[in-house]
């Protein structure tokens, strides 16, 4: 971010200097008139203008109605200085939509208070307009390093961050500026730092670092410090600091885009996994009116077997998902009737595996509100729905890792349920498609 400083007192351009290096990080561009300041404007990209009233060649009121007349800098956000509080003055710059002002001479302090919105603002802009609309997003293939004096506060971030990409720690700053050099990071998670230093000053060593500039900053801050933390415009993202799992991992998500909560939220170990199969499992014991009982062990139905398979896609962001639902052709006869198909001996196994698909169905809209909790939108498609003959049943015995688990019936009548993570899609919306073998695998049993 660029500011222009105009003044004619050398002096006083040198201590703003000073001031916003230490507290901002932005670009001074320095004018000692009006006329050096239109040129300036002319020639180099500006984002704030900081613009004292008193000066000989052209007052800061002749400069200020000068950018106002172009259409170019007609929003060109200014910040008046000025020794005296002229009522006349005061009012002219109102009308001419000055965005503050200061009076001299001023602290450190006062110029941090009156510029931390304007610029925490427009680098908030800036920094989401080069991350096309988006909010914090992790790829699988970055690196992120975790910097906290805290070895428990290191361990909670570790465990949310290497759900989603390879993750590093370092115990201090210093380590980690000279990790980052040594190493490529594309993510440093900022925490408590040493009192040599702070969060804010770590990050602003690794935006004045030419080869390190592409590095993205997030913050772990206390609460009551995340506002201020926002408004440097230092970080790509500000996330509550808590040594309570659940509240550090809401506080997380809160900060992440679509595409990266997508993929933490329904992470074969996230809560939110655990409560779609929870759902599911609820809703075949209602409409069954039997209990599951689990296994954590593999389970295997017997291989003469009939199978109604259904298969809903989720999508969320650009990420998507294959809900799918295989249990043995009796049994979907079973949930037909309990759903008022048609009587027990009218219903063919066209009938039975729609209305298995429609039970799937509802269960994926009943899971959409559990994500739309945790700030994730959320689509599921139609059900597509087929038969799968004796000589499929090899493939209900789930291969793969993640998340396993069988439930059991004496008569070994097994509803496996799968989620199955799907190729990256380019256009939300599209057509569900064909899916690989499934990865986080899980499998309810009717009793």
């Amino acid at each position: 971010m660029n500011v222009l400083v105009v003044d004619d007192e050398p002096a006083l351009r040198q201590l703003i200097r000073r001031f916003l290096d230490r507290d901002f990080d932005v670009r001074i561009i320095e004018a000692d008139d009006g006329l050096t300041a239109l040129d300036r404007l002319l020639k180099e990209p500006i984002d704030l203008v900081l613009l004292d009233i008193s000066m000989k060649v052209m007052t800061g009121i002749e400069t200020l109605e000068a950018i106002r007349q172009s259409e170019t800098f007609a929003k060109l956000p200014v910040v008046l200085m000025t020794g005296q509080a002229d009522e006349q003055f005061l009012r002219r710059a109102v009308e001419l939509g000055v965005d503050g002002c200061i009076v001299k001479p001023f602290t450190p302090g006062t110029l941090r208070d009156r510029l931390a919105r304007i610029i925490g603002s427009r680098q908030s802009i800036d920094r989401q307009g080069s991350l096309a609309g988006r909010l914090f997003e992790i790829d699988p293939s970055h690196r992120a390093l975790v910097v906290d004096q805290s070895s428990e506060f290191r361990l909670i971030a570790t465990r949310r961050l290497s759900r989603l990409c390879v993750v590093e720690e370092a115990d201090n700053e210093f380590v980690a500026m000279k990790r980052c050099l040594g190493g490529a990071f594309d993510l440093l998670f900022i925490g408590e730092t040493t009192d040599l230093s702070t969060p804010a000053g770590l990050a602003r060593k690794i935006r004045a670092t030419p080869d390190l500039r592409k590095v993205r900053l997030a913050a772990a801050v206390p609460p009551e410090d995340c506002e201020a933390t926002r408004a440097l415009g230092l970080f790509d993202a500000v996330v509550a600091r808590s040594f309570i799992e659940d509240t550090f991992d809401a506080n997380l998500c809160q900060a992440l885009g679509q595409d990266t909560l997508a993929r933490l939220l329904l992470h074969p170990t996230s809560a939110c996994t655990a409560a779609l199969f929870g759902l599911i499992g609820r809703g075949l014991t209602q409409c069954l009116g039997k209990d599951l009982t689990m296994h954590e062990t593999p389970q295997y139905p017997p291989s003469e077997s009939r199978w109604a398979a259904v298969a809903v896609e989720l999508q969320a962001g650009k990420q998507a998902w294959d809900l799918r639902l295989r249990c043995p052709l009796p049994l979907a006869v079973e949930l037909a009737v309990a759903r008022q198909v048609a009587d027990a001996g009218k219903i063919n196994e066209q009938q039975a595996s729609a209305a298995t698909g429609h039970l799937v169905e509802e269960m994926a809209e009943q899971f959409r509100p559990v994500l739309r909790e945790h700030g994730l939108i959320g689509r599921a498609f139609p059900a597509r729905v087929t038969v799968l003959g004796a000589a499929s049943a090899a493939s209900a015995k789930i291969k793969g890792s993640g998340m396993r688990r069988w439930f059991v019936t004496p008569r070994q009548l097994v509803v496996a349920v799968e989620l199955v993570p799907l190729n990256r899609i380019d256009d939300p919306g599209e057509p569900p498609r064909s899916a690989p073998e499934p990865v986080a695998p899980v499998a309810f049993v009717v009793r």
